[in-house]
Protein backbone atom coordinates (compact mmCIF):
# COMPACT_ATOMS: atom_id res chain seq x y z
CA UNK A 1 0.00 0.00 0.00
CA UNK A 2 1.66 3.42 -1.22
CA UNK A 3 2.52 5.59 1.83
CA UNK A 4 0.16 8.67 2.35
CA UNK A 5 1.98 12.27 1.46
CA UNK A 6 1.65 14.65 4.48
CA UNK A 7 1.43 17.52 2.43
CA UNK A 8 -1.92 19.38 2.17
CA UNK A 9 -2.25 20.41 -1.11
CA UNK A 10 -5.11 22.79 -0.69
CA UNK A 11 -2.10 24.39 1.50
CA UNK A 12 1.05 23.27 0.60
CA UNK A 13 3.12 25.66 2.86
CA UNK A 14 2.26 23.98 6.08
CA UNK A 15 4.50 21.46 5.28
CA UNK A 16 7.35 24.19 4.65
CA UNK A 17 9.62 23.06 8.11
CA UNK A 18 10.16 26.88 8.89
CA UNK A 19 6.63 27.61 8.68
CA UNK A 20 5.61 24.47 10.94
CA UNK A 21 8.45 25.59 13.14
CA UNK A 22 6.93 28.96 14.04
CA UNK A 23 3.47 29.10 13.56
CA UNK A 24 2.61 27.95 16.79
CA UNK A 25 3.65 31.66 17.76
CA UNK A 26 0.88 33.04 15.04
CA UNK A 27 -2.61 33.08 13.83
CA UNK A 28 -3.28 30.24 11.10
CA UNK A 29 -1.78 30.66 8.09
CA UNK A 30 0.33 33.73 8.59
CA UNK A 31 3.70 34.62 9.62
CA UNK A 32 5.75 37.79 10.08
CA UNK A 33 7.53 39.47 7.28
CA UNK A 34 9.96 41.75 6.86
CA UNK A 35 9.05 44.70 4.49
CA UNK A 36 11.04 46.81 3.16
CA UNK A 37 11.69 49.39 -0.34
CA UNK A 38 15.73 48.05 -1.01
CA UNK A 39 17.51 48.71 2.57
CA UNK A 40 20.70 50.28 2.68
CA UNK A 41 22.20 51.80 0.84
CA UNK A 42 19.31 52.27 -1.61
CA UNK A 43 16.56 53.61 1.01
CA UNK A 44 17.01 55.03 4.13
CA UNK A 45 13.56 53.52 5.41
CA UNK A 46 13.87 51.03 7.83
CA UNK A 47 12.43 48.07 7.12
CA UNK A 48 9.51 47.24 9.28
CA UNK A 49 7.89 43.63 10.62
CA UNK A 50 4.37 42.41 9.96
CA UNK A 51 1.88 39.92 9.53
CA UNK A 52 1.35 38.20 6.33
CA UNK A 53 -1.72 35.71 5.56
CA UNK A 54 -0.02 33.27 3.40
CA UNK A 55 -2.80 32.45 0.30
CA UNK A 56 -0.64 30.81 -2.07
CA UNK A 57 2.71 28.94 -3.18
CA UNK A 58 3.55 29.71 -6.49
CA UNK A 59 6.79 27.85 -6.32
CA UNK A 60 9.26 25.85 -4.04
CA UNK A 61 10.37 28.37 -1.28
CA UNK A 62 8.30 31.31 -2.97
CA UNK A 63 5.13 32.30 -0.94
CA UNK A 64 2.07 34.56 -1.98
CA UNK A 65 0.15 36.52 0.64
CA UNK A 66 -1.97 39.68 1.73
CA UNK A 67 -0.28 42.30 4.43
CA UNK A 68 -2.52 42.31 7.52
CA UNK A 69 -0.50 44.40 10.07
CA UNK A 70 0.10 48.14 9.78
CA UNK A 71 2.33 49.54 7.97
CA UNK A 72 4.19 52.80 9.21
CA UNK A 73 6.21 54.44 7.20
CA UNK A 74 6.92 52.14 3.69
CA UNK A 75 5.70 54.02 0.68
CA UNK A 76 5.29 50.69 -1.41
CA UNK A 77 3.63 48.69 0.94
CA UNK A 78 0.35 49.13 2.38
CA UNK A 79 -2.02 47.20 4.72
CA UNK A 80 -4.05 44.30 2.21
CA UNK A 81 -1.45 44.53 -0.19
CA UNK A 82 -0.52 41.14 -2.39
CA UNK A 83 3.40 40.35 -1.64
CA UNK A 84 5.56 37.27 -2.79
CA UNK A 85 8.06 36.90 -0.29
CA UNK A 86 10.85 34.05 0.50
CA UNK A 87 11.91 32.78 4.03
CA UNK A 88 15.10 33.52 5.75
CA UNK A 89 16.64 30.59 7.88
CA UNK A 90 18.33 32.51 10.35
CA UNK A 91 15.80 35.13 11.07
CA UNK A 92 12.76 32.31 10.80
CA UNK A 93 10.24 35.06 9.18
CA UNK A 94 9.34 36.05 5.46
CA UNK A 95 11.40 38.48 3.36
CA UNK A 96 9.70 40.67 0.90
CA UNK A 97 10.44 40.02 -2.70
CA UNK A 98 10.31 41.61 -6.26
CA UNK A 99 10.25 40.28 -9.94
CA UNK A 100 13.52 41.46 -10.41
CA UNK A 101 15.13 39.84 -6.92
CA UNK A 102 13.73 36.74 -7.66
CA UNK A 103 15.65 36.93 -11.56
CA UNK A 104 18.66 37.10 -9.57
CA UNK A 105 18.46 35.39 -6.68
CA UNK A 106 19.44 31.94 -8.14
CA UNK A 107 22.44 33.58 -9.60
CA UNK A 108 23.93 34.70 -6.07
CA UNK A 109 24.67 33.27 -2.96
CA UNK A 110 24.38 35.34 0.10
CA UNK A 111 27.00 34.46 3.34
CA UNK A 112 25.22 35.82 6.80
CA UNK A 113 25.60 38.68 8.06
CA UNK A 114 28.76 38.84 10.58
CA UNK A 115 26.82 40.54 13.21
CA UNK A 116 23.27 39.14 13.23
CA UNK A 117 23.30 36.36 10.73
CA UNK A 118 20.85 37.83 8.61
CA UNK A 119 21.01 35.85 5.10
CA UNK A 120 19.01 37.78 2.66
CA UNK A 121 19.84 40.76 0.51
CA UNK A 122 16.72 43.12 0.18
CA UNK A 123 18.00 44.51 -3.49
CA UNK A 124 18.97 42.55 -5.92
CA UNK A 125 22.79 42.52 -7.14
CA UNK A 126 22.15 44.29 -9.97
CA UNK A 127 21.33 47.38 -8.00
CA UNK A 128 23.72 47.25 -4.94
CA UNK A 129 26.71 46.83 -6.93
CA UNK A 130 26.48 49.85 -8.61
CA UNK A 131 25.16 52.17 -5.26
CA UNK A 132 27.99 50.46 -3.46
CA UNK A 133 30.96 50.33 -5.60
CA UNK A 134 30.07 53.35 -8.73
CA UNK A 135 34.13 52.78 -10.08
CA UNK A 136 33.81 49.32 -11.40
CA UNK A 137 33.62 49.03 -14.58
CA UNK A 138 32.27 45.43 -14.39
CA UNK A 139 29.97 43.71 -12.41
CA UNK A 140 32.59 41.27 -9.83
CA UNK A 141 32.22 38.07 -9.10
CA UNK A 142 32.14 38.78 -5.47
CA UNK A 143 31.67 41.70 -3.57
CA UNK A 144 30.96 42.44 0.06
CA UNK A 145 27.42 44.21 0.90
CA UNK A 146 25.44 46.03 3.67
CA UNK A 147 22.99 43.69 5.78
CA UNK A 148 19.48 45.45 4.98
CA UNK A 149 18.50 44.86 8.87
CA UNK A 150 21.48 45.90 11.20
CA UNK A 151 24.16 47.69 8.62
CA UNK A 152 26.75 44.76 9.62
CA UNK A 153 28.59 42.93 6.65
CA UNK A 154 27.46 40.11 4.24
CA UNK A 155 29.48 38.44 1.54
CA UNK A 156 28.05 37.48 -1.92
CA UNK A 157 29.24 35.87 -4.52
CA UNK A 158 28.19 34.91 -8.32
CA UNK A 159 27.25 31.35 -8.02
CA UNK A 160 26.77 28.93 -5.47
CA UNK A 161 28.76 28.21 -2.06
CA UNK A 162 29.80 24.57 -1.83
CA UNK A 163 30.23 25.20 1.87
CA UNK A 164 32.95 22.16 3.18
CA UNK A 165 33.11 22.48 7.09
CA UNK A 166 36.41 21.71 8.88
CA UNK A 167 36.87 18.89 10.99
CA UNK A 168 35.72 19.94 14.13
CA UNK A 169 33.37 19.44 17.16
CA UNK A 170 29.44 20.60 16.87
CA UNK A 171 27.58 21.02 19.50
CA UNK A 172 23.97 18.87 18.98
CA UNK A 173 20.84 20.83 19.62
CA UNK A 174 19.71 21.17 23.00
CA UNK A 175 16.14 19.57 24.31
CA UNK A 176 13.93 21.58 25.68
CA UNK A 177 14.52 19.77 29.02
CA UNK A 178 18.45 20.49 28.80
CA UNK A 179 18.44 23.63 27.83
CA UNK A 180 16.03 24.79 30.70
CA UNK A 181 18.40 22.83 33.21
CA UNK A 182 21.02 24.78 31.76
CA UNK A 183 19.39 28.21 32.13
CA UNK A 184 18.14 27.35 36.00
CA UNK A 185 21.36 25.89 36.60
CA UNK A 186 23.65 29.20 35.51
CA UNK A 187 21.14 31.26 37.19
CA UNK A 188 21.61 29.09 40.46
CA UNK A 189 25.56 29.11 39.69
CA UNK A 190 25.15 33.28 39.50
CA UNK A 191 23.10 33.36 42.40
CA UNK A 192 24.96 31.09 44.89
CA UNK A 193 27.42 33.49 46.42
CA UNK A 194 24.79 35.82 47.98
CA UNK A 195 22.49 32.70 49.14
CA UNK A 196 25.81 30.83 51.17
CA UNK A 197 26.12 34.82 52.96
CA UNK A 198 22.72 34.99 53.37
CA UNK A 199 22.54 31.58 55.24
CA UNK A 200 25.97 31.85 56.67
CA UNK A 201 27.48 35.13 57.73
CA UNK A 202 25.34 37.72 56.64
CA UNK A 203 21.45 37.17 57.11
CA UNK A 204 20.00 39.99 56.30
CA UNK A 205 18.56 41.51 52.82
CA UNK A 206 21.84 42.58 51.22
CA UNK A 207 23.19 39.24 50.27
CA UNK A 208 19.70 38.32 48.75
CA UNK A 209 20.32 41.51 46.52
CA UNK A 210 23.40 40.32 45.47
CA UNK A 211 22.29 37.10 44.70
CA UNK A 212 19.32 37.96 42.28
CA UNK A 213 22.34 39.99 40.77
CA UNK A 214 24.11 37.48 40.14
CA UNK A 215 21.22 35.11 38.89
CA UNK A 216 20.18 37.66 36.31
CA UNK A 217 24.11 37.49 35.19
CA UNK A 218 24.53 34.23 35.35
CA UNK A 219 21.25 33.54 33.25
CA UNK A 220 22.04 36.18 31.14
CA UNK A 221 25.17 34.49 30.05
CA UNK A 222 23.81 31.03 29.52
CA UNK A 223 21.97 32.43 26.55
CA UNK A 224 24.07 31.49 23.27
CA UNK A 225 24.64 34.85 21.30
CA UNK A 226 24.97 37.21 24.39
CA UNK A 227 28.00 39.25 24.09
CA UNK A 228 29.96 37.91 27.72
CA UNK A 229 32.27 41.47 27.09
CA UNK A 230 29.47 43.45 27.09
CA UNK A 231 27.87 41.69 30.04
CA UNK A 232 31.10 42.18 31.88
CA UNK A 233 31.35 46.25 30.69
CA UNK A 234 27.12 46.71 31.61
CA UNK A 235 27.86 45.11 35.32
CA UNK A 236 30.99 47.22 35.81
CA UNK A 237 29.65 50.40 34.55
CA UNK A 238 26.31 50.05 36.40
CA UNK A 239 28.86 49.58 39.46
CA UNK A 240 31.00 52.85 38.92
CA UNK A 241 28.03 54.92 38.09
CA UNK A 242 26.07 53.65 41.05
CA UNK A 243 29.23 54.03 43.72
CA UNK A 244 32.38 56.51 42.36
CA UNK A 245 31.35 60.22 42.11
CA UNK A 246 31.10 61.45 38.61
CA UNK A 247 30.79 57.89 36.90
CA UNK A 248 27.57 58.15 35.51
CA UNK A 249 30.11 59.57 32.37
CA UNK A 250 32.71 56.71 32.95
CA UNK A 251 29.85 54.58 32.55
CA UNK A 252 28.26 55.74 29.61
CA UNK A 253 31.97 55.75 27.52
CA UNK A 254 32.11 52.14 28.31
CA UNK A 255 28.55 51.30 27.31
CA UNK A 256 27.99 51.96 24.09
CA UNK A 257 24.38 52.11 22.85
CA UNK A 258 23.01 50.57 20.35
CA UNK A 259 22.97 52.94 16.98
CA UNK A 260 19.62 53.62 15.53
CA UNK A 261 19.43 51.06 13.11
CA UNK A 262 19.99 48.53 15.43
CA UNK A 263 16.85 49.79 17.63
CA UNK A 264 14.93 49.54 14.43
CA UNK A 265 13.76 47.13 13.58
CA UNK A 266 15.81 44.23 15.63
CA UNK A 267 14.69 45.72 18.86
CA UNK A 268 11.31 46.16 17.82
CA UNK A 269 11.42 42.48 16.47
CA UNK A 270 12.67 41.26 19.78
CA UNK A 271 9.77 43.07 21.09
CA UNK A 272 7.26 41.66 19.03
CA UNK A 273 8.73 37.99 19.62
CA UNK A 274 8.46 38.24 23.35
CA UNK A 275 4.58 39.26 23.49
CA UNK A 276 3.80 36.81 21.23
CA UNK A 277 5.38 34.35 23.58
CA UNK A 278 3.47 35.74 26.79
CA UNK A 279 0.33 35.67 24.61
CA UNK A 280 0.14 33.08 22.31
CA UNK A 281 -2.63 32.34 19.50
CA UNK A 282 -3.88 29.14 20.95
CA UNK A 283 -6.13 27.21 18.69
CA UNK A 284 -7.72 24.94 21.31
CA UNK A 285 -7.72 27.44 24.28
CA UNK A 286 -8.89 24.18 26.60
CA UNK A 287 -10.61 27.31 28.90
CA UNK A 288 -12.07 24.41 31.31
CA UNK A 289 -8.15 24.28 32.19
CA UNK A 290 -8.38 27.60 33.16
CA UNK A 291 -11.51 27.49 34.85
CA UNK A 292 -10.22 24.32 37.03
CA UNK A 293 -7.23 26.24 38.10
CA UNK A 294 -9.07 28.85 39.20
CA UNK A 295 -11.71 26.99 41.22
CA UNK A 296 -8.77 24.77 42.55
CA UNK A 297 -7.01 27.72 43.73
CA UNK A 298 -10.54 29.03 45.36
CA UNK A 299 -10.83 26.06 47.52
CA UNK A 300 -7.19 26.22 48.64
CA UNK A 301 -7.72 29.45 49.59
CA UNK A 302 -11.03 28.99 51.46
CA UNK A 303 -9.53 26.00 53.22
CA UNK A 304 -6.63 27.84 54.18
CA UNK A 305 -8.89 30.89 55.30
CA UNK A 306 -11.69 28.72 56.95
CA UNK A 307 -8.53 27.11 59.30
CA UNK A 308 -6.59 30.86 59.99
CA UNK A 309 -10.57 31.94 61.47
CA UNK A 310 -10.64 28.41 63.38
CA UNK A 311 -7.18 29.25 64.67
CA UNK A 312 -7.65 32.66 65.71
CA UNK A 313 -10.86 31.48 67.69
CA UNK A 314 -9.20 29.22 69.63
CA UNK A 315 -5.47 31.49 69.53
CA UNK A 316 -3.97 28.61 68.05
CA UNK A 317 -1.25 29.19 64.96
CA UNK A 318 -2.51 30.01 62.01
CA UNK A 319 -0.95 29.59 58.21
CA UNK A 320 -1.76 33.11 56.98
CA UNK A 321 -4.06 35.35 58.59
CA UNK A 322 -3.96 37.99 59.57
CA UNK A 323 -1.55 39.84 56.94
CA UNK A 324 1.38 41.01 58.79
CA UNK A 325 1.21 44.79 58.86
CA UNK A 326 -2.17 44.94 56.61
CA UNK A 327 -4.57 47.69 58.67
CA UNK A 328 -7.29 46.06 56.68
CA UNK A 329 -10.04 44.52 58.56
CA UNK A 330 -10.10 40.71 58.57
CA UNK A 331 -12.94 40.07 56.10
CA UNK A 332 -10.99 42.06 53.37
CA UNK A 333 -7.87 40.25 54.26
CA UNK A 334 -9.70 36.80 54.12
CA UNK A 335 -11.02 38.23 50.45
CA UNK A 336 -7.37 38.98 49.46
CA UNK A 337 -5.91 35.98 50.02
CA UNK A 338 -9.12 34.19 48.00
CA UNK A 339 -8.59 36.37 45.30
CA UNK A 340 -4.58 35.44 45.69
CA UNK A 341 -5.36 31.51 45.55
CA UNK A 342 -7.86 31.92 42.40
CA UNK A 343 -5.58 34.04 40.87
CA UNK A 344 -2.76 31.38 40.94
CA UNK A 345 -4.46 28.72 40.52
CA UNK A 346 -6.06 30.14 37.12
CA UNK A 347 -2.20 31.30 35.99
CA UNK A 348 -0.86 27.60 36.38
CA UNK A 349 -4.36 26.12 34.19
CA UNK A 350 -3.57 29.22 31.43
CA UNK A 351 0.45 27.81 31.33
CA UNK A 352 -0.67 24.14 31.11
CA UNK A 353 -3.67 25.19 28.33
CA UNK A 354 -1.22 26.29 25.81
CA UNK A 355 0.51 24.21 23.40
CA UNK A 356 3.43 26.78 23.72
CA UNK A 357 4.13 26.66 27.02
CA UNK A 358 3.38 22.67 27.51
CA UNK A 359 6.21 22.54 25.02
CA UNK A 360 8.50 23.71 28.29
CA UNK A 361 8.45 20.81 30.67
CA UNK A 362 5.99 22.52 32.52
CA UNK A 363 3.97 19.53 33.69
CA UNK A 364 6.99 18.30 34.98
CA UNK A 365 9.38 18.99 37.64
CA UNK A 366 9.63 22.92 37.62
CA UNK A 367 5.32 23.17 37.94
CA UNK A 368 6.21 21.27 41.14
CA UNK A 369 8.71 23.36 42.26
CA UNK A 370 7.55 26.52 41.65
CA UNK A 371 4.31 25.51 43.57
CA UNK A 372 5.76 23.78 46.09
CA UNK A 373 7.90 26.67 46.81
CA UNK A 374 4.95 29.04 47.01
CA UNK A 375 2.52 27.18 49.13
CA UNK A 376 5.52 27.04 51.49
CA UNK A 377 6.01 30.68 51.51
CA UNK A 378 2.18 31.28 52.26
CA UNK A 379 2.16 29.06 55.15
CA UNK A 380 5.16 30.92 56.89
CA UNK A 381 4.01 33.98 55.83
CA UNK A 382 2.12 33.81 59.46
CA UNK A 383 4.90 33.89 61.65
CA UNK A 384 8.69 33.08 59.93
CA UNK A 385 11.13 35.46 59.52
CA UNK A 386 11.10 37.93 57.10
CA UNK A 387 14.15 37.30 55.79
CA UNK A 388 13.96 33.64 55.07
CA UNK A 389 10.83 34.77 53.43
CA UNK A 390 12.31 36.47 50.73
CA UNK A 391 15.02 33.41 50.17
CA UNK A 392 11.74 31.39 49.93
CA UNK A 393 10.22 33.78 47.61
CA UNK A 394 13.40 34.42 45.48
CA UNK A 395 14.00 30.96 44.95
CA UNK A 396 10.81 30.25 43.61
CA UNK A 397 10.47 33.49 41.11
CA UNK A 398 14.23 32.71 40.33
CA UNK A 399 12.67 29.31 38.84
CA UNK A 400 9.64 30.14 36.93
CA UNK A 401 11.67 33.15 35.36
CA UNK A 402 14.54 30.74 34.13
CA UNK A 403 11.62 28.52 32.84
CA UNK A 404 10.23 31.28 30.79
CA UNK A 405 12.96 32.85 29.31
CA UNK A 406 14.55 29.48 27.94
CA UNK A 407 11.33 29.04 26.81
CA UNK A 408 11.12 32.45 25.03
CA UNK A 409 14.78 31.61 23.50
CA UNK A 410 14.42 28.16 22.46
CA UNK A 411 11.62 29.58 20.27
CA UNK A 412 13.41 32.18 18.42
CA UNK A 413 17.13 32.01 18.75
CA UNK A 414 19.46 29.31 17.31
CA UNK A 415 21.17 27.00 19.32
CA UNK A 416 23.07 25.24 16.70
CA UNK A 417 26.91 25.66 17.05
CA UNK A 418 29.08 27.53 14.56
CA UNK A 419 31.32 25.92 12.50
CA UNK A 420 34.67 27.26 10.38
CA UNK A 421 33.81 26.95 7.08
CA UNK A 422 35.96 27.32 3.83
CA UNK A 423 34.15 28.55 0.86
CA UNK A 424 35.24 27.01 -2.81
CA UNK A 425 32.94 28.87 -5.15
CA UNK A 426 31.59 27.03 -7.93
CA UNK A 427 30.32 29.12 -10.21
Amino acid sequence: MPATSSVDPLHPWRSDPIIRRVAVNYPLDQIEMLLHDGGLPLSQNKPEVCLVEIEAMPSPGLFQGKVRGTVEHLPNVQTGDNVQFVLSDAMECGVLVTKTMLNERSNWSVFPCKQCGFDELLAPPSKLIPALYPDLPAEPQTFTSVCGLCGGEQFVTHGSLNIQPKRKPVRRDWSITALVAFCVGCAALGALPGLLMFFTVWPAPAPLVIALFGAIIGGGLSIPGVSSERVGAGVTGLMIAKNVPGGKQVADKMIQPPTERDIDPVSKWLTRKLIQFLTPHCPKPRSWVVFFGVGCGLILGLSTISHDQAAMAAQRETYLLPIPGSKDPPTTQALMVAIMFAVWGGSIGGLLASKTYRRFVLLGALISAVGGLFLWLLMLAGNGNPSYLMAFGFISVLVLSAMLISAFFSANVDWRGEEELELPLDD
